[in-house]
């Protein structure tokens, strides 16, 4: 999928995720699993110094720190640190383009 649009994982984009190891039975990470996580990820932040964040879902948009409705904040640039964060609307996940390639085509 990034070769698609040119980017290349290790050279232009880094990939992480808010929390470090998946919760029991893939669930959402609760607060606490998050917080434990958080200076892992901050440390990620300082040294990659990206120059946008995608965040992909509600957890990753919980980077923001706030209540705000996913809806609201969907689609929006967002300052996160010096950085810009931007709360992407609908991503699949590559194993269902394995499974299903018809669904990640564009119309």
């Amino acid at each position: 999928m990034l070769a698609a649009i040119k980017l290349k994982r290790g050279h232009n984009v880094y990939i992480t995720n808010i929390v470090k190891c998946y919760p029991p039975g893939n669930r959402t990470p609760e607060a606490s699993e998050i917080a434990q996580c958080a200076p892992y990820l901050e440390r990620q932040i300082q040294l990659i110094q990206p120059k946008l964040i995608v965040a992909l879902g509600e957890t990753a948009a919980l980077l923001l720190g706030h209540d705000a409705a996913l809806p609201d904040l969907r689609g929006k640039l967002h300052d996160y640190r010096g950085s810009s964060l931007i709360v992407w609307r609908k991503v699949f996940h590559s194993s269902s383009l394995t499974i299903r390639p018809i669904c990640c085509t564009p119309r």
